[in-house]
């Protein structure tokens, strides 16, 4: 799509390997927002996690498997993040303003009984997410 070619531009731009691995075509029983809400929380939170990591990537795959979309987003980080009751709580300086990218990203799994799994790789500095949704 333009955005995801957009962020590829982004990612050069600022020293980000950015891969994308995503089918041509997705159709899927979920609305094309909560699909965009979930898609740009996750890149730019990727984003700005590998800033200012010594490697800087970001992974991205989509799968479609059985009646399921697999969304999974891996990263690098520079510090391992702060996790608060399974959400991981922003480092940003305002935190008023931020922390909400995942929160957004959980509630529409709810929404549509998916499933997200958060898995921080704390020994090689990467941060993983899948989503899970039923088409």
């Amino acid at each position: 799509s333009a955005w995801l070619s957009r962020k590829k531009d982004y990612a050069e731009k600022n020293g980000i390997r950015f891969s994308i691995d995503v089918p041509e075509v997705l159709e899927a029983n979920i609305r094309s927002t909560d699909l965009c809400i979930v898609f740009s929380n996750l890149i730019e939170n990727a984003f700005e996690a590998c800033a200012e990591a010594y490697d800087r990537y970001v992974d991205l795959k989509v799968q479609i498997v059985n009646d399921s979309i697999i969304i999974h987003i891996g990263n690098s980080v520079f510090a391992n993040p702060i996790e608060n009751q399974g959400l991981f709580i922003s480092t940003k300086a305002d935190q008023k303003k931020h922390g909400y990218g995942l929160r957004s990203v959980k509630q529409i799994v709810d929404k549509y009984d998916g499933k997200l799994i958060i898995q921080p790789d704390y020994n090689d500095k990467v941060f993983n997410v899948t989503v899970t949704l039923p088409l």
